[in-house]
């Protein structure tokens, strides 16, 4: 039984809780020269430090926050559009919903970190990493070894780790550069809009259900979705042309309009 639970977390939930990381991973890899030649400057490279944090921050945010809530509100569907065994996926399903959080922490610690790394503070991140892990090992030590809890504990402890080393991070990055982020255009906004456009593609799936295979259902209620969150954000003002040039392939497109 122990195996079959351990099978169905790493093999399910902490498959599709890894996607977003794939995502984002470029963004952070965009921080870091930008970053880095503004750091070179010193006090006068502090303002585009700010900026580049700050939009890198909000796009990777813009990314991984539907993510979550999609995570959060349809674990089931979602898994079963990979996976066929029915036994596993009611395993895995509740799993991911109480992963969905830690993608979003997960995000922020690559992102400050690689931020934290440009600008050459190499400890700050080593001892949150540190103490993140120190977390995990003690959640999942006591959190697993609780019958009532049991395998349920893994995702809490991983969502603990990735809790501590983006706070720990984002407050040693404040310190260094000063405040850097708005958080109702980078974190409150964003996580509206996308909380309603999962929350639509949620209603569509249940409704398209009836005619529809789930798998079928679900891609309708996910491409709805997606178009939804986009338009919320165009009318938010959150999507900006100045975020884009920040990403070397857009770069030169968003110069010539």
């Amino acid at each position: 039984e122990a195996t079959e639970l351990y099978g169905a977390y790493t093999g399910y939930a902490v498959t599709f809780y890894t996607l977003p990381a794939t995502l984002t991973s470029a963004l952070a890899a965009t921080l870091v020269p930008i970053v880095a030649g503004a750091a070179a400057k010193g006090k006068e490279g502090l303002p585009k430090i700010r900026k580049t944090a700050a939009a890198v921050l909000r796009m990777t945010l813009l990314i991984v926050l539907p993510c979550a809530f999609g995570f959060g509100l349809l674990p089931g569907p979602l898994l079963s559009l990979l996976f066929s065994r029915a036994s596993d996926v009611a395993i895995a399903a509740p799993l991911l919903r109480l992963l969905a959080p830690a993608v979003v922490f997960t995000a922020l610690s690559s992102v400050t970190t690689s931020a934290l790394q440009a600008m050459g503070v190499m400890r700050a991140p080593i001892i949150s990493f540190a103490a993140g892990g120190l977390v995990k090992i003690v959640a999942n030590f006591v959190l697993i070894g609780t019958p009532w809890i049991n395998i349920h504990g893994a995702p809490l402890g991983t969502l603990a780790c990735y809790f501590v080393i983006s706070v720990v991070n984002l407050i040693i990055l404040r310190r260094r550069i000063g405040k850097f982020a708005e958080f109702g255009r980078v974190v409150l906004v964003p996580a509206v809009c996308a909380l309603a456009a999962t929350l639509a593609a949620r209603g569509i799936y249940t409704f398209l259900l009836r005619w529809f295979t789930s798998r079928l259902a679900l891609a309708a209620g996910v491409g709805a979705a997606g178009l939804l969150y986009f338009v919320f954000l165009l009318s938010a003002g959150i999507i900006r042309k100045e975020d884009m040039r920040i990403l070397p392939k857009f770069r030169h497109k968003t110069e010539e309009i």
